[in-house]
């Protein structure tokens, strides 16, 4: 359990749950109407040395429709490594 901080100023509090594989979490907000909406994802590799995450946050901040995987180099090599890390390629 713990808190993601990006860029100084979007916080996430998480709890990541293994699955066998590999760690995720479902990064959620209500509303006023108490209606559950996801926000973002966290995925981790097995050893924690891989991750991959999806926020809207990122997205609204910068005006991008993507992703953050660390590390990599450039988009290619994170494409690459999260395919591994989900399990759709070897090597993972």
């Amino acid at each position: 359990m713990g808190t993601l901080t990006v860029d100084k100023d979007l916080t996430y509090p998480f709890k990541l749950e293994f699955d066998g594989q590999k760690y995720f979490f479902l990064i959620t907000e209500t509303n006023n109407w108490t209606v559950l909406k996801s926000i973002g994802t966290i995925t981790a590799s097995r050893n924690l040395d891989k991750i991959w995450l999806m926020l809207n946050g990122i997205d609204e901040k910068y005006g991008i429709n993507g992703y953050v995987f660390g590390p990599a180099d450039n988009k290619e090599e994170a494409n690459e490594l999260i395919k591994q890390m989900l399990g759709f390629e070897k090597n993972s």
